[in-house]
């Protein structure tokens, strides 16, 4: 219900707020209160459990995106058990779930814009000449007719599955682009989406016989629902979707409702993760990314501000407009696609 609902549309919205609910209701029947024990703040306590178990006496550290949240909590709550951490893709220092959505919204639609641009220089792309008319026109196909899957029972390729593949293309998990580019061109090539499908289920989990291998959406829901205070209707949700459309508009829905619905049926009330605010942590490295779109780059910026004695190392292209040079201090150092500072 999740995955194939259309952000775009009201029964999709529904759909999707629906799933979000069944999902809260049966995993507390199965899990009752354990699933208050899923914010960050157990997680950290798991950390440090772990680090004196093994007799320790210093943690060293790799956070990659929500791991960085984790990583920072660590170092504001035991700083001197910290001997070396890396933050990489972070999270923001402060937030609501209202403005990370928002942030996404812009940061997916840039990655979008980015990944077509770097398609269509290295042809043959299968959006052609003018990528971004050849995905709307590929968005408006699958949305009006979703094709149907030889040998799948009837199973359709819906747009919000077909958004799962875009989710690949901009953020390149190992070769994921590279995938995502391959098995669109076999569907406009041959009209089989059976390619297109399967690279779909493979990055929701949906295991041949329906069920699912992994529990990152039950986390992901969890861990929300826990960290933050937010409590959304899906009216908030829909209002929130319009809002972005201007500045977001072909991907600000899907956006939108995978940071913000989960949030919608929430069974426990959140232990709030504390802002950044120890002067005490010891220095940490923050990593940033401009094309980012899952983690935008000043998240990282604005961690590495408010981290005393940090420092950020920026991956690029190049040098582009969307990197705030009001954040590059003076003695910053460009070393070939890394700032340094």
């Amino acid at each position: 219900m999740f995955f194939d609902a259309d952000p775009n549309t009201p029964e999709g919205l529904l759909a999707m707020a629906s799933a979000v609910s069944l999902r809260a209701e049966i995993c507390t029947q199965r899990y009752g209160s354990y699933l208050e024990k899923l914010g960050t703040i157990q997680v950290i306590e798991d950390m440090n459990a772990i680090q004196q178990a093994l007799g320790e006496d210093r943690v060293t550290f790799l956070g990659q995106s929500y791991g960085t949240r984790v990583g920072v909590v660590y170092a504001q709550r035991y700083p001197k058990r910290v001997r070396a951490m890396v933050l990489d893709g972070s999270l923001p220092p402060v937030s609501t779930l209202v403005g990370i959505s928002a942030d996404l919204a812009v940061s997916f639609e840039a990655a979008l814009h980015e990944w077509l641009r770097r398609c269509a220089a290295s042809q043959p792309c299968p959006f052609g000449d003018d990528p971004l008319t050849g995905f709307d026109a590929l968005v408006d196909r699958i949305r009006t007719a979703p094709p149907v899957v030889p040998d799948t029972g009837g199973r359709r390729l819906t747009i919000g599955l077909f958004y799962q593949v875009v989710l690949a293309g901009i953020i390149n998990y190992p070769g994921s682009t590279t995938i995502a580019q391959n098995v669109i061109t076999e569907f406009l090539t041959t009209g089989d989406a059976t390619a297109l499908l399967q690279f779909a289920d493979a990055i929701t989990g949906r295991l041949p016989d329906g069920n699912y291998g992994k529990n990152a959406n039950e986390i992901f829901q969890f861990v929300n629902c826990l960290d933050w205070d937010a409590r959304p209707t899906p009216d908030d949700v829909a209002a929130l979707v319009e809002h972005v459309r201007p500045f977001s508009p072909r991907l600000g829905a899907f956006t939108v409702t995978f940071a913000f619905m989960n949030s919608t049926a929430c069974p426990f009330p959140p232990t709030l993760v504390p802002p950044v605010s120890n002067p005490d942590v010891p220095p940490l490295l923050v990593v940033g990314n401009h094309t980012d779109a899952e983690t935008p780059l000043h998240w990282s910026q604005e961690l590495s501000e408010a981290l005393p004695g940090s420092r950020l190392l920026v991956s690029m292209t190049a040098c582009p407009a969307s990197v705030s040079r009001s954040r590059l201090p003076s003695g910053a150092v460009l070393l070939e696609s890394l700032w340094v500072w």
